[in-house]
Order: C-alpha cells, then structure tokens, then sequence
C-alpha cells in the first residue's frame, strides 16, 4: 500500500491571506537561526572543544525569545537588534544535562 503525501501546498502557504502568520513566524526563525549562526561563527574558536550536540538548537530557541521580545516591530517583522539581547547572558555553551 502507498500513501499520497499529505499537507498544504507550498504555494498556498507561499500566497494565501490564511497563512500570513505562518509565513511570519517563518521568516523569525530564519532570521534567529542566521543571528545564532552569526554568534557561533564569532566565537568558532571557543566552540572547537564543545561537546553539546543540542547547542546550536537551544542557541536559536534563545535568539527566538531575544526577538519575541522586540516590541518596536511587528509580527513577523521583528528582530534580534531590537529584541532584547540581555536573555542570552547567562547562556551555557556546554550544557551536560
């Protein structure tokens, strides 16, 4: 037995009205993801010894909340620059949980 593949369209999403949040929080998490990614390129040589696996996942789960925090901009809109930087103080690169 085979299955059709199931879901909404790409293109609907792309372009219907019902999926502008969803696009929204999309372009977020790109752009948490670019700005973790940034972070980490800048300490590189501070991560050669890591051994967290996860960390670069609960490094964009921080930089999500950095800019959920950003109240000048709207939804979908925000960003890290005006989001609130300071929750990442505190933020363990090598966490043995």
């Amino acid at each position: 037995m085979a299955r059709e593949k199931g879901g909404v369209d790409a293109k609907r999403i792309a372009n219907d009205h019902a999926f502008q949040r969803t696009r929204g929080n999309g372009s977020e998490f790109g752009r948490a993801g670019k700005a973790g990614k940034t972070l980490r390129a800048s300490i590189r040589t501070l991560l050669l010894n890591s051994s967290d696996s996860r960390m670069v996942s609960r490094l964009t789960q921080s930089m999500i909340k950095v800019i959920q925090a950003d109240m000048t901009s709207v939804q979908g809109l925000r960003n890290v620059i005006n989001g609130e930087a300071e929750l990442l103080v505190g933020f363990e690169l090598n966490d043995y949980k």
